[in-house]
């Protein structure tokens, strides 16, 4: 089904466990930390099933209609339904939803299209994945992840439990106990459900914490802690226009003996399989391929961020200006142009499933990564001293005693005195608050460290292909000194 955004709130609505700090939030959809947000989600729901959209965010299975995120691909044109779908979704939230809806949704499509790493495996469950890929399609539901531990457990094993990690302390016939913290739940608050796993190596001796199982967000026993809001602190629109509606927040979740049933147990005790459940199937490309959307539409605001200041200074004419606005144009369409080979360039699996190119969604990720941080600050650059000089709140526009006084003295030749605090108010919130701070981190390790984005590009390479073209090259000379 497809089902509305009133329906995806209600379900917001089912007694979870959420800590802003020491307070317990009886409900997220009315709690001023996370009410917008939750309707942004709901935005989303209500847009993708909407006349305009529904054939193009949408595929038809035996009379019904199902999000196309779920889509399992078989070929180009799978593929680029499920990347419109993505495409839009980051459209309507300007880039700024990085666990939006159609990201674990991906994972978990990606990991039901390569059986062969889970058949023949002890301790595994494939039948149980694909029936939850199911339910959570004919439900349309919303999944988190946490699959990261703790920093201090990602050591080899010692005598003992050092560190908080989740891992299983009992089980029984009729499933498993789970004990301890996981990480980084973002959006978790927002979610109907989580897929708790272990996306990072487990070293021999950890078997305990290589679990991988799903819940719903109101299991007895789970508490999810979130960070300071954004939202909390963004009054309206006006002032702040970004982090008002779209703070999808990151959580930790702590799991108090907490009763896992079996048929939501997808690994267990088995370490290979709980990491290459990511990697060796397609699930972290097509996961990550959401994220390549996401980013391109982000950079599009950027850019219209950036010739509007320049253009509002009146500095278009400018050749460093020029420069710089050219620089941001290039990177902008090189993005779409990976993103799109991506789809065009794609690879095929042996049981018929494909999906989107490994190595140019790895490049994109890369460059993603490590361009976001310039990319913010050459924008930035182009503001200026405006974000300073603009009065403390929006009040002041409409004031019978000062709104005349800013009218008059803030004008500039080229916008009015109300589009300049405006334009200067959502650019500043995307670009210099603390909201935008998370961003930039948030970007700059999104699919993990530097370090990490360098090997996965470094696995990909075909090295052997490459040292063979130089080795040919080495050969002929020598032919040439032997003639």
């Amino acid at each position: 089904m497809l089902r509305t955004g009133a329906e995806y709130l209600d379900a917001l609505k089912d007694g979870r466990n959420v800590y802003l700090g020491s307070e317990k939030v009886a409900d997220v959809t009315e709690h001023k930390a996370f009410a917008n947000t939750a309707r942004s989600f709901a935005r989303l729901y209500d847009l993708k099933r909407s006349p305009e959209h529904v054939e193009e965010c949408s595929v038809e299975e035996n009379g019904d209609r199902y999000s196309s995120w779920f889509l399992l691909p078989r070929a180009k044109e799978d593929l680029q339904k499920r990347a419109r779908l993505h495409q839009l979704t980051a459209e309507w939230t300007h880039g700024l939803m990085g666990r939006s809806p159609d990201h674990v949704a991906s994972y978990i499509a990606g990991m039901c299209m390569q059986p062969d790493v889970f058949e023949g495996q002890a301790d595994v469950w494939f039948d149980h994945l694909l029936a939850y890929h199911e339910d959570i399609k004919k439900r349309d539901l919303f999944v988190c992840y946490l699959v990261l531990s703790p920093q201090a457990s990602r050591q080899a094993a010692t005598e003992g439990p050092q560190y908080p990690s989740l891992r299983v302390i009992a089980e029984d016939d009729k499933g498993v106990v789970v004990d301890g913290m996981k990480m980084l739940g973002t959006s978790a608050v927002f979610s109907d459900e989580a897929l708790v796993g272990c996306m990072m190596p487990l070293s021999p001796g950890r078997e305990d914490e290589a679990i991988t199982f799903t819940l719903p967000m109101n299991t007895p026993g789970t508490k999810i802690f979130v960070r300071k809001s954004y939202e909390l602190d963004a009054h309206n629109k006006v002032d702040a226009y970004f982090s008002s509606q779209f703070d999808e927040t990151d959580a930790v979740m702590v799991f108090d003996k907490v009763h896992i049933p079996w048929e939501r147990v997808l690994v267990h005790r088995n370490l290979d399989v709980a990491r290459d459940m990511y990697y060796r199937t397609p699930a972290h490309i097509m996961g990550n391929h959401q994220a390549n959307w996401r980013f391109l539409a982000k950079y599009r605001l950027l850019n219209g961020i950036a010739h509007k200041a320049a253009e509002m200074a009146g500095l278009l004419q400018v050749p460093a200006v020029q420069q710089t606005l050219g620089n941001l144009a290039a990177g902008e369409s090189a993005i779409e142009a990976q993103i799109t080979a991506q789809i065009h360039a794609p690879e095929t699996l042996p049981n018929g499933y494909v999906h989107i190119n490994r190595r140019f969604l790895y490049s994109t990720l890369h460059w993603c990564a490590n361009n976001y941080y310039q990319l913010a600050e050459d924008v930035r650059t182009l503001l200026g001293g405006n974000p300073f000089i603009m009065p403390a709140d929006a009040s002041i526009l409409d004031d019978s005693e000062t709104g005349p006084i800013f009218d008059e003295m803030w004008r500039i030749p080229n916008a009015a005195s109300r589009e300049r605090y405006l334009f200067n108010r959502m650019a500043w919130d995307l670009l210099g608050s603390e909201f935008a701070s998370r961003h930039t981190q948030y970007e700059r390790f999104y699919g993990g460290p530097p370090h990490v984005m360098n090997m996965y590009n470094f696995m990909q390479c075909p090295w052997a292909e490459r040292q063979a073209l130089v080795n040919g090259i080495v050969q002929e000379m020598e032919r040439c000194i032997n003639r």
